[in-house]
């Protein structure tokens, strides 16, 4: 196979024209030659009318990549000076330049000479351009060899005279400075509206010389790009989009129909909507649907360019950037399910979070609206839009649930509005989130003979004096106030009594019916539903009638209470302490602290039937006490040193259980509830969504410290408590 043959890269040279009166460095590239030439291998020479034949030196020889060994790999950089126009500087003309290589010819290169004295245009500064900047911006241009705005040949006054500056037929403005060899002269385009390349002159004499000069090009004024709003769209398609396009001149002002342009997004053709041409200013706006971009997600460029009859040579075209975007969905939602009230089981009670893909970037909580379609129902209902939190997957959004009402099961899906000035509306949307009746709870049962002033009966644990409420038990024929805590109560206000039609009633296990005294407090609201304390006056006449107790209410499905016993009055238990024999709280620790175990004592009042020497058994709900013993007794009591079963398996919180003294024949028994008790411990301690509170949960209910009506202190979250 034959090697190629050397060759002069014609395009490399440069630079190919030079000042008549200027020694000029050039430089050009040869391919295929030896790596090891050198310097003395070359010959470069020019033709001069005056001097025939010039030899010039070559100046500098390099190898582009120095480990080449052979010519089929060798680049050269040749380096050399051309002379001044050895046949006047006042002359422009081309010469030749021959480089020969050992006595060969490798080929000739064409330098210009440019007279010293013929106007010569260097350079435009800006070389073009949009319509949208004619009008506006300056363009600047270097001459060389033009009559100077400084000091002339024989005088140092301003040489130019004259100087005219067209932009088409426009004649403008313009200020002239010298810069050394160059004339800097400076004007604003005319404004224009059409695209395209425009000509321009420049025109004036030279006073001391009584010459005229003059210089000619074209400027391109190129269309700016045009502008697309919104600026993204889903890949899904569809999207209307706004294109405004400038500098159309005369073609803007044909635009007429949908046909009479074309769109593409990315390379895909859009659907030509509707069409507007401002008549002015060569502006057209269009609008179009998208097309499906599936894969496309990220920025594209659109085009927007008129018909092959209105624009015949096609070279009419403006550019627009744009953005795909994937559509986003909600993927999960935490937790799935609320009451219709809208409690939910969070740290707060009623917010759930929603994992939204393909989000855009968040400023605002502002930019974020969200709504549940409960179904069934006409309308949408807003959300309050707590936080959010992005991460590389997904975009988490906290949403206080609304409550929706009623006493219906229900079910809702939700939608995600994304709204950033500029953008596409995005809407994501997921579920089912469940909406569920709450069943009403009755979480504790306390009597009191007397209650104290005010609107509640029970305050910081005791009735009025110092009265210990009866856990669970009613006793027979003495009048009180049974006061229960019911979670989940439906449509109750504070203060209501039980006059009002529909308010909840007891009714006994004879049918008898107990109205409701008053609603004496509500806590936990979510929407109708909240935990109230509801008191009921009472005075039982029989132990029968606490065998099957219902709480009624006509708006909500009733509750049977266990647990609820009618006592005879006169008999009770007190706990008192081994210690000092005070009365004591009814309650110790689930486990021991040491091996001698928790002792206290139990004094049983009342008519209680023991035999002679008979030691009562006390039990703790399943649990047998492993030690009981008589250790005083009067005329109507006797005292019991009690300790209390150990190992109890009480390891979560603290646990109420039922405390039964009997005798051996079971003739005789008196109960009262006994607190096996666990310290709480802090599960967790976090700040809330805005950091300006701290939120303790504990891995039990507390008595918040002993307080009553507690109220945030805006640092600690109280309903953690």
């Amino acid at each position: 196979r034959a090697r190629p043959s050397p060759i002069l890269l014609q395009d490399s040279f440069y630079p190919r024209k030079g000042a008549a009166s200027d020694i000029q460095k050039v430089q050009v590239t040869a391919q295929y030659l030896s790596p090891s030439l050198t310097l003395s291998a070359f010959q470069i020479s020019m033709w001069s009318v005056t001097q025939g034949i010039i030899s010039l030196g070559l100046q500098s020889l390099s190898l582009s990549n120095k480990a080449c060994t052979d010519s089929l790999c060798a680049i050269h950089m040749l380096t050399f000076q051309v002379p001044a126009n050895p046949d006047g500087v006042d002359l422009s003309g081309d010469v030749g330049l021959n480089v020969s290589v050992s006595g060969k010819l490798l080929g000739t290169l064409t330098y210009s000479y440019v007279s010293a004295s013929t106007p010569t245009l260097i350079s435009v500064s800006p070389s073009q351009m949009t319509t949208s900047s004619t009008g506006v911006d300056k363009v600047t241009v270097f001459a060389q060899n033009f009559p100077s705005g400084g000091c002339s040949p024989v005088s140092c006054k301003g040489d130019i005279g004259g100087l005219t500056v067209l932009f088409g037929s426009s004649s403008l403005l313009w200020s002239a400075a010298d810069t050394g060899k160059l004339l800097a002269v400076t004007f604003t385009p005319a404004q224009t509206s059409a695209a395209g390349t425009v000509a321009v002159s420049l025109s004036a004499a030279s006073i001391s010389l009584g010459q005229n000069a003059s210089l000619a090009f074209g400027f391109l004024v190129t269309t700016p790009p045009a502008v697309a709003s919104p600026l993204d769209g889903s890949t899904v398609g569809g999207s209307l989009i706004t294109i405004t396009a400038l500098g159309w001149g005369d073609v803007g002002a044909r635009v007429v129909s949908a046909s009479d342009v074309f769109i593409n997004v990315s390379s895909l053709r859009a659907e030509v909507v509707s069409v507007n041409s401002s008549g002015s200013g060569g502006a057209v706006v269009v609008v179009a649907r998208t097309p499906v971009g599936a894969g496309l997600a990220g920025g594209v460029q659109g085009s927007l360019w008129p018909s092959q009859a209105l624009d015949p040579t096609g070279s009419l075209v403006s550019s627009f950037s744009w953005t795909y975007y994937d559509p986003p969905s909600v993927v999960s939602i935490s937790p799935a399910s609320a009451t219709v009230g809208g409690f939910t089981g969070s740290s707060d009670g009623n917010s759930i979070v929603l994992s939204v893909s393909n989000m855009p970037s968040l400023g605002s909580l502002n930019q974020l609206e969200v709504s549940f379609r409960v179904n069934g129902s006409s309308s949408s209902l807003k959300a309050a839009v707590v936080s959010f939190r992005s991460s590389l997957d997904a975009t988490y959004i906290t949403v206080s649930v609304p409550a929706i009402g009623g006493l219906a099961n229900r079910s809702a899906v939700i939608d995600v509005k994304v709204s950033i000035a500029g953008y596409e509306t995005r809407v994501a949307t997921g579920g089912p989130l469940l909406f569920y009746v709450p069943t009403a709870v009755v979480q504790s049962m306390r009597y009191c003979s007397s209650c104290y002033p005010g609107q509640r009966c029970v305050v910081n644990g005791q009735c009025l004096g110092t009265e210990v409420p009866l856990v669970s038990r009613v006793p027979l024929n003495k009048p009180g106030v049974l006061v229960l805590s019911v979670q989940n109560a439906y449509n109750l206000t504070l203060g209501e009594a039980g006059s009002k039609v529909g308010m909840p009633r007891l009714q006994l296990a004879d049918n008898s019916l107990v109205d409701l005294w008053r609603v004496s407090s509500l806590a936990n609201s979510y929407g109708s539903f909240s935990t109230a304390t509801l008191e009921f006056t009472v005075n039982v006449s029989s132990a029968t009638q606490c065998s099957s107790v219902v709480l009624l209410n006509s708006q909500q499905a009733s509750v049977f209470i266990s647990g609820l016993t009618c006592t005879v009055s006169t008999l009770s238990v007190e706990c008192r302490s081994v210690s000092t024999g005070n009365v004591s709280a009814c309650a110790g620790p689930a486990v021991a602290q040491d091996a001698q175990g928790f002792f206290f004592i139990a004094r049983v009042v009342g008519p209680f039937v023991l035999g002679a020497g008979e030691v009562p058994v006390v039990a703790f709900g399943s649990k047998q006490s492993p030690l009981v013993s008589v250790v005083a007794s009067g005329t109507n009591y006797f005292d019991l040193k009690v300790r209390t079963p150990s190992n109890l398996g009480q390891s979560a919180s603290s646990a109420d259980v039922a405390m039964v003294v009997s005798s051996a024949d079971g003739s005789s028994s008196v109960t009262r509830t006994w607190t096996f008790w666990k310290a709480p411990s802090i599960v967790s301690a976090v700040f809330d969504t805005y950091g300006t509170r701290v939120v303790v949960t504990f891995d039990q209910a507390t008595n918040q410290g002993g307080s009553v009506g507690l109220a945030d202190t805006g640092l600690i979250s109280v309903s953690s408590l």
